[in-house]
């Protein structure tokens, strides 16, 4: 089986905890920064560490971005940088591109550009992303109320077939499983799950901080 390729690009706070992480967990990590000091911390770590600037789109393909599965863009503070990184992405023929932003607007700007997710991360959330990155990168969160109740669509995978739904739920509640074209409303717990199945989980802001799979 082919080995994913995450590339990241910048290497302030979020990009280097979110690189340590792939790293931790196994995964062929491209990184870069503009910034030599940031480069140093990681080139032993990482299986390829760049000094170059990215908006340079020769510099990302001669860097191997093209060849990654997904490259996160972690260049939030400068929106001019982020937006000619982008493009010289596009323009290298990487497909699945999440930006990171720090403003709603910055991030509007990139969704219109076609940025395929956008993220406004803390640290703790940057962690988070590499766990879903690697277990299900279809894990998509909703907020009904301002932020304290959601709802997750979870898409099962390998990972988590043949598992029950109390199993893969842990602490938040299942309210609906989507199986064979088919939805369950308030399922039987002990039901299995199986690949390709959908499965809608509810619970509060601080259920989903806990929540790991």
């Amino acid at each position: 089986m082919k080995k994913e390729i995450y590339g990241i690009i910048g290497l302030g706070r979020f990009g280097s905890v979110l690189a340590n992480e792939l790293i931790c967990q196994g995964k062929k990590v491209i990184v870069s920064d503009i910034n030599e000091e940031a480069v140093k911390e990681l080139q032993d770590q990482a299986d390829f560490a760049y000094i170059l600037d990215s908006t340079h789109a020769i510099a990302l393909k001669e860097a191997g971005y093209a060849n990654a599965d997904v490259v996160i863009l972690s260049i939030g503070e400068d929106l001019e940088s982020s937006i000619l990184t982008f493009m010289a992405l596009k323009e290298i023929g990487v497909k699945n591109i999440i930006a990171k932003a720090n403003t709603p607007t910055h991030g509007q700007i990139l969704s219109k550009l076609g940025v395929n997710k956008v993220i406004y991360p803390e640290k703790e959330s940057a962690k988070r992303l590499a766990r879903i990155l690697i277990a299900n990168p279809n894990f998509e969160i909703i907020d009904l109320s301002a932020n304290t109740i959601k709802v997750a669509k979870l898409l099962v995978d390998e990972n988590l077939a043949g598992k029950n739904l109390h199993t893969i739920a842990k602490n938040l509640k299942v309210i609906a499983h989507k199986q064979h074209e088919t939805w369950s409303i308030m399922p039987n717990l002990d039901n299995k799950a199986y690949i390709n199945d959908i499965i809608m989980l509810l619970g509060t802001q601080e259920d989903f901080k806990q929540y790991e799979y």
